[in-house]
């Protein structure tokens, strides 16, 4: 372990895994619109290039587990669709200052 070098992509998780999917992890961040987003984001926040390149990494892998385990095309908006569904049926627990509370006359 060097003192001079910053240290570098995290060695754990299967790394046949993590080395198949390098290049098409930056191929999506050129020209995927999410990941596009979600990378300069963290970056703005100064988060270190290979380690953005990491976080989106793993968020293919995520939404690629997601198409899989579900059996449906990708739905970029599927988020803020399952947000709103919970916001309109009024019985979805929401979030105060870090404590979840459940609202009036639900049995959740």
């Amino acid at each position: 372990m060097s003192v001079r070098k910053r240290t570098r992509l995290w060695k754990a998780g299967n790394a046949r895994l993590r080395r198949a999917l390098s290049l098409p992890t930056l191929t999506a961040i050129r020209f995927n619109p999410i990941l596009r987003r979600f990378f300069a984001r963290l970056a703005a926040a100064g988060k270190p290039t290979m380690r953005a390149v990491g976080a989106c990494l793993r968020k293919l892998v995520r939404v690629c587990y997601g198409v899989l385990k579900n059996r449906a095309p990708f739905d970029p908006d599927w988020a803020s669709k399952r947000a709103l569904d919970n916001t309109l049926s009024g019985s979805a627990p929401y979030r105060v200052y870090g404590w979840t509370v459940t609202r009036p006359g639900t049995t959740r």
